[in-house]
């Protein structure tokens, strides 16, 4: 249960930093996000890390025609899944965090 079903102005995602965890965690608390609202994944840069579970060094990303996988791709996804969702306004990429904005 979901705080009673009341809106969540904020989600910080800091949690499992692997993709299928995130992109479930993600499924399930967009929609109970506030209009006007923010969601947060911490740390998508763990899918750059060879040696983390689900990532990928950067030249080993560089051989390829892109990284699809892990944090990385979780984010990749978000952003094309989000690019035609009528209430998501604003998509802020930053070095570890990627915020995602429900409009007002």
């Amino acid at each position: 249960r979901l705080l009673d079903g009341a809106p969540l102005r904020v989600v910080v995602d800091d949690a499992s930093h692997l993709a299928g965890p995130t992109l479930a965690s993600f499924e399930r608390l967009w929609p109970h996000v506030a209009l006007n609202g923010w969601y947060c994944i911490e740390d998508w840069g763990t899918g750059y890390w060879g040696w983390w579970p689900d990532g990928a060094t950067p030249a080993l990303v560089r051989s390829r025609v892109g990284h699809d996988s892990g944090m990385v791709g979780a984010v990749k996804q978000l952003v094309d899944l989000l690019h035609d969702d009528p209430f998501c306004d604003r998509i802020e990429l930053f070095t570890g965090q990627a915020f995602f904005h429900k409009r007002a």
